[in-house]
């Protein structure tokens, strides 16, 4: 079965990992960040569930101090992403191209707020 670990803000899981914990995200997290539960699994057995959670002040703090601030991002994003103008997505069973017109950073960053706020779940059951 194995166990899963996800990141994420606002319940949008943009980080997965399995049978492992990235350990750059154990780094925006203290004890006291850490919070344990018991819940019953698919399988109606008992397991301990570890959660971190903290606010996104203090994660913004952390990532800052370890140097990954929205002015670095910016830089990164621009060297890049300039060559992006396109992309797929599948779309029933045909894979449909579009153009992607003003890909900027502001751009980028306004879409990623959009999802994270969004009341849309991508794990549709």
């Amino acid at each position: 079965m194995g166990s899963y670990a996800s990141i994420g803000i606002n319940g949008f899981d943009f980080s997965l990992s399995k049978n492992h914990i990235n350990p750059i995200w154990l780094t925006l997290y203290r004890e006291e960040d850490k919070k344990l539960e018991k819940i019953i699994d698919e399988d109606n057995e008992e397991r301990l569930s570890c959660k971190y959670r903290s606010t996104v002040k203090k994660i913004k703090l952390r990532l800052d101090v370890l140097g990954f601030t929205l002015d670095k991002a910016q830089k990164e994003f621009i060297t890049h992403n300039e060559s992006v103008q396109n992309c797929s997505y599948l779309c029933g069973d045909e894979f449909v191209e579009i153009e992607i017109k003003e890909y900027t950073f502001n751009n980028w960053l306004k879409s990623m707020k959009g999802i994270i706020t969004s009341l849309y779940s991508h794990y549709l059951l």
